[in-house]
């Protein structure tokens, strides 16, 4: 079973949750719930029964039988498949089955304290004192140690976001770590919006309510990733609501993290989107080339990889430059390089390490691999249609004479991210923006490029989150990259 499932995966399914028997029958899977026993089989079933036939012989009558028996597991009220049972009157019915139409089938990650901790244990390297700090994401790193080594009664909450793979899980997980080291016995909470959201359903249904609140109010530290995920459900963030209230009073921690900005979280509920701009609202930018090269190095060690600093700077600087880059890209990069240094080992460097014929062999001379999108696969139409959504213009006013200083702003990072991210001439990105003559597009290029490194944010409203030039920009790049398909212009 092993083969076509990972050990975390079995773990988590079926570790304090199932009661495996094996007799002259075949195997028995006790599970709580009709759901459980339902899912297990449509993810695990053929797997358990190639195993089953392997271990026992192909003789074996019965192979695989699922039963549900609860009172097997009535000690553990945290389990992570969510229960069926019950039925719900009135409005929680419905706000339930509402919710559950946009929740993911069973959760990514721990649900409850005891699971949390299990989830702490897999991922034994996030830590505060491993996390790489560099101006990409130092503001987000002092302020998760702060919250945690602070000694005041009142604390407001921290909400972190950022695009995939910049370090918000980690910071997350080296909190939770650091609080229950430096206060032992404290009610600490590590879970997830959808992990949440399943853990809420399952107690709406299954008439645990109360054991719910007990579990997530009372605590000293929560922390909950992806709080994204909880948008568009209604029941579940006024529940959340509810709890963030309550510790909020208790004088509870709390840090958040997301993909968006809460203001720019679609279907998130006005109330909740205040509590959580009640406290530091701190974007994580992409990792920048000095955490390029620091991360090129460290996944090289771990590999055990020996990289001579020629081609290490090589492949820091190529990552450093492509938009949507993270610190997933960068061990992708390495397992490619790592793959190229097993096969071909005639163009190893002398010492028998990475070289600059094994990066360019494995990357190319001219990127970074099929990870990275080209600037060709850009194009100025799709750079307009990301700057008018994330600036809230339209091409028309683009296109127009207005000088409104937002509509100036996005006019100029249209022009230089056209220039950064396609191979397009500036008088094709003046068509595009709908600007009559290319000069205008030099001028705006050149403007935005000498202010990319200003100390200070925005000032072009709350949405912004006082973002710097250079982090709008980047943020635009990484949703192009992140889109794939060619995104269109608004309608005027």
């Amino acid at each position: 079973m092993g083969r076509d499932h990972g050990e975390r995966d079995i773990g988590r399914y079926f570790a304090d949750q199932t009661r495996i028997v094996a007799d002259d029958a075949g195997v028995e899977v006790t599970v709580p719930t009709e759901f459980a026993a339902g899912y297990l089989d449509k993810r695990f079933g053929s797997s358990l029964r190639e195993a089953v036939r392997e271990t026992l012989g192909d003789e074996t009558v019965g192979g695989v039988r699922f039963k549900v028996d609860q009172s097997v597991f009535s000690g553990s009220t945290d389990a992570s498949l969510p229960s069926v049972a019950g039925t719900l009157p009135g409005r929680h019915q419905a706000e339930c089955k509402s919710d559950s139409r946009h929740a993911a089938a069973p959760t990514r990650r721990a649900t409850s304290r005891r699971e949390s901790s299990r989830a702490e244990d897999q991922r034994d390297g996030y830590r505060l004192e491993t996390f790489l700090v560099s101006e990409s994401n130092r503001v987000a790193h002092g302020a998760a140690s702060h919250l945690v080594e602070s000694t005041e009664t009142r604390h407001a909450p921290l909400f972190l976001h950022g695009p995939c793979g910049v370090g918000k899980t980690h910071l997350l997980h080296g909190v939770s770590h650091q609080f229950r080291r430096l206060n032992p016995g404290a009610k600490v909470c590590l879970t997830t919006g959808e992990a949440f959201t399943q853990s809420f359903i399952s107690a709406l249904r299954g008439g645990t309510i109360d054991q719910f609140r007990r579990a997530h109010r009372g605590l000293h530290l929560l922390c909950i990733d992806d709080v994204h995920l909880i948008a568009g459900k209604s029941a579940t963030q006024t529940e959340l609501l509810h709890t963030f209230d309550t510790l909020n009073l208790e004088g509870a921690r709390i840090i958040l993290a997301s993909d968006c900005h809460p203001r720019q979280t679609a279907s998130l509920g006005q109330a909740l989107a205040s509590r959580f701009m009640a406290g530091a609202v701190i974007r994580i930018d992409p990792p920048d080339a000095e955490l390029c090269a620091r991360l090129v190095v460290l996944h090289a060690s771990r590999r055990g990889l020996a990289i001579e600093p020629a081609a290490s700077e090589a492949i820091a600087s190529r990552i450093a430059a492509t938009p949507g880059r993270s610190a997933r890209d960068i061990e992708g990069v390495l397992a490619h390089i790592e793959a190229v240094w097993r096969a071909m080992p005639e163009i190893r460097s002398p010492i028998g390490g990475v070289g600059m014929l094994i990066v360019d062999r494995a990357l190319g001379a001219g990127g970074v691999g099929p990870r990275f999108a080209s600037r060709r696969a850009v194009t100025p139409d799709r750079v307009v249609g990301a700057v008018c959504d994330l600036l809230d213009v339209t091409p028309t006013q683009l296109a127009s004479k207005g000088r409104h200083p937002r509509v100036v702003f996005a006019r100029a990072v249209a022009a230089y991210l056209s220039r950064e991210l396609t191979t397009a001439s500036y008088p094709e990105i003046a068509r595009a923006i709908g600007r009559p003559t290319h000069s205008t597009i030099v001028a705006a290029d050149k403007k935005l490029r000498s202010r990319l490194d200003a100390p200070h944010g925005l000032t072009l409203g709350d949405d912004l989150g006082g973002l710097s030039v250079r982090a709008v920009c980047a943020r635009v790049a990484d949703d192009l990259v992140r889109s794939g398909a060619a995104s269109q212009p608004k309608r005027a």
